[in-house]
């Protein structure tokens, strides 16, 4: 039954517009924040590397604050809806146990979660690709970064907030 509820949630927030507004808003901030910062950056003695780990890190703990709110508004609403509209007295009828039930509901209002932090991390790193930047202020191109950005800083903050 567990997989019922995942994949029904998983429908719903597909569906549901707020989703893309807010990956969309956290893309474009972050994607502008990045581009911006790498073509206006000053080439000096003590160059700051736009996209590496340390800078990229500074910049997510910078919109983690917006990421808060975020959690809220999905993980919150996908158990509310069920008992404003009163879904929760027919939903007790079937056969599944109330961990099947919470456990889905969480996990698909986390992955919808994860899946907007992903579109700013994707604004993090097509930001540096754009014309005007300046080359010097940047490192090779390394998916590690980004990669430990998401699953050692990111992830886990979301778990525990």
């Amino acid at each position: 039954m567990f997989s019922h509820i995942l994949k029904f949630e998983l429908q719903f927030w597909t569906k549901n517009p707020l989703v893309y507004v807010f990956a969309g808003l956290l893309f474009s901030i972050s994607f502008l924040t990045m581009w911006g910062m790498s073509a206006e950056a000053n080439i000096s003695d003590q160059i700051v590397m736009m996209n590496s780990y340390y800078k990229i890190n500074i910049n997510a703990n910078m919109f983690s604050l917006l990421l808060v709110f975020l959690l809220p508004a999905f993980i919150g609403v996908s158990v509310f809806r069920d008992y404003s509209s009163r879904m929760y007295t027919l939903l007790y009828s079937f056969p599944f146990t109330k961990r099947d039930y919470l456990f889905a509901k969480f996990l698909s209002a986390f992955l919808v979660v994860m899946l907007v932090v992903l579109s700013m991390v994707l604004g993090f790193s097509l930001g540096t690709q754009m014309p005007g930047v300046k080359q010097a202020v940047l490192v090779p191109f390394d998916l590690m970064n980004y990669l430990h950005l998401i699953f050692v800083f990111l992830l886990p903050n979301m778990l525990f907030f």
